[in-house]
């Protein structure tokens, strides 16, 4: 008998609340660290970070901090961290060959990866909205 399998990564339109991770609006190009984001990278408001994405593998991302010319991270008023950044944005979805979505979540690597000094944006379990 073959089953077709339903599970937290392929059904659920959430993330559980305590998993790091970045929901990116493509429609207003806004890109929103959860709380638990917040604390695994130390974000704070008006911190600078930049993605990073790699030249040999273009869906992988990475998320680095203290960068000088990096987006500014500002404080919402509902909770989170979040900067806009279209062309950010539309580069994501491109790369990632994404069908049109208003939103999606993206979970964040729990440790710093060592070779690119950043932490990996977890492209491999999008979450649609």
């Amino acid at each position: 008998m073959k089953f077709k399998i339903y599970n937290r990564i392929n059904s659920s339109r959430r993330v559980v609340s305590g998993r790091p991770h970045v929901r990116i609006n493509f429609k207003n190009g806004a890109l929103l660290f959860n709380s638990a984001a917040i604390t695994l990278l130390g974000l704070r408001e008006n911190m600078l970070i930049e993605f990073l994405q790699s030249s040999e593998d273009q869906t992988e991302w990475y998320v680095a901090l203290n960068r000088p010319e990096g987006f500014v991270l500002r404080k919402r008023t509902s909770g989170g961290l979040i900067f806009s950044s279209k062309s950010l944005c539309y580069s994501l979805i491109s790369s990632l060959s994404l069908p049109d979505k208003k939103s999606i979540l993206i979970p964040l690597a729990s440790e710093m990866d060592p070779d690119a000094n950043a932490y990996a944006i977890l492209t491999s379990q999008i979450i649609n909205k």
